[in-house]
């Protein structure tokens, strides 16, 4: 298995927020599922955005980002 690069890391990180906010629970034959802690995953991608930044990359808080809570710009 090949090692995934920070920016990998972070857009798989940004996927698993969006399914969290579309289908956080669910309940089949009594039991309850939850997909994700949001607050796991925020804290996660903050996490992944510290180290891109100390590698170089640029990322600035957007609040109209369609994913996750920062727009990172890679490249």
């Amino acid at each position: 298995m090949a090692l995934k690069t920070i920016a990998i890391l972070l857009e798989d990180n940004q996927n698993a927020i969006d399914k969290v906010l579309t289908s956080q629970e669910y309940e089949i034959a009594n039991r309850r599922q939850r997909m994700a802690m949001l607050e796991h995953l925020s804290d996660r991608e903050k996490q992944l955005v510290k180290m891109g930044e100390k590698k170089g990359f640029d990322s600035t808080l957007a609040g109209d980002s369609g994913k996750g809570a920062f727009h990172v710009q890679f490249g």
